[in-house]
């Protein structure tokens, strides 16, 4: 069993890092915190091949990105001219878009979806990259006949050209396990989303430096290992403070708890 290494999801600082000299200073105090890995999501526009050429400077390596579905479909080509260059082997998507985040969720939606995410991991797959899907709480939710989209999605995807980009806070959210669908995931989780939940004053779920809430972080670490997920990157969608300070923190909880790099 072999430890996952930890990256930054650069989502978190998507609002410091819009340009590409704030991409460049980003990406810096990134490695200098320990991290030797990234996703590319949420910054701001840079040429795929001066990103490339920073991460190798600082001895950074793109672990996976965020790429909407419509590009994948339409115009994977491109698409995959641009993951060659960043040398990242994995095209994940953000999420399903409306056919997920609607009011009345049916399980034709969904069906409709894992559809399309077969699409789009078979065309990748032509140009040996790999695809996976990033979960909300939102495929968590009852459908008109009381199941739930995520059952949908795993059954319905071709596992050999799908597969997920677990988050550990929005399974929570939705009440189901991160721990259970770990396993139940093993062999197509790549990369997982580790992000930790906490109670504010008012007792509401908020987003926390991992570490900082209450999600069983030696259980999910068991059972990443058991599943050989390679990658955890660390997200926080909204830092009370400094996002640095707060990637910094996760990647010292996860270093000094668990001995993570």
């Amino acid at each position: 069993m072999s430890e996952p290494i930890l990256a930054a999801q650069l989502y978190t600082l998507r609002r410091q890092m819009k340009t590409p000299e704030e991409i460049r200073g980003g990406l810096r105090r990134v490695r200098e915190i320990g991290y030797t890995s990234v996703q590319v999501s949420g910054i701001g526009a840079i040429d795929p091949g001066e990103l490339r050429g920073i991460c190798d400077s600082l001895g950074l390596t793109v672990c996976a990105t965020h790429t909407p579905l419509e590009e994948i479909l339409n115009q994977t080509k491109e698409v995959a001219e641009r993951h060659k260059i960043l040398g990242c082997p994995l095209v994940g998507i953000g999420s399903g878009g409306p056919l997920v985040f609607n009011d009345h969720p049916k399980r034709s939606d969904y069906r409709l979806l894992a559809r399309q995410l077969n699409e789009a991991g078979r065309k990748l797959q032509r140009f040996g990259l790999r695809f996976a899907y990033h979960n909300h709480n939102a495929e968590f939710q009852k459908l008109e006949d009381g199941g739930i989209g995520m059952e949908t999605l795993l059954r319905e995807t071709d596992p050999s050209l799908v597969g997920f980009i677990l988050d550990t806070y929005w399974v929570q959210a939705g009440g189901a396990s991160p721990v259970d669908y770990i396993r139940r995931l093993k062999g197509r989780i790549e990369v997982i989303h580790f992000k930790d939940m906490a109670l504010d004053a008012k007792r509401s779920p908020v987003f926390s430096e991992i570490g900082g809430g209450n999600l069983n972080w030696g259980a999910i670490l068991a059972a990443c290992r058991e599943t050989g997920v390679k990658t955890a990157a660390i997200e926080q969608d909204e830092c009370p403070r400094d996002p640095f300070d707060c990637l910094r923190a996760s990647y010292d909880y996860l270093h000094g708890t668990f001995g993570l790099n």
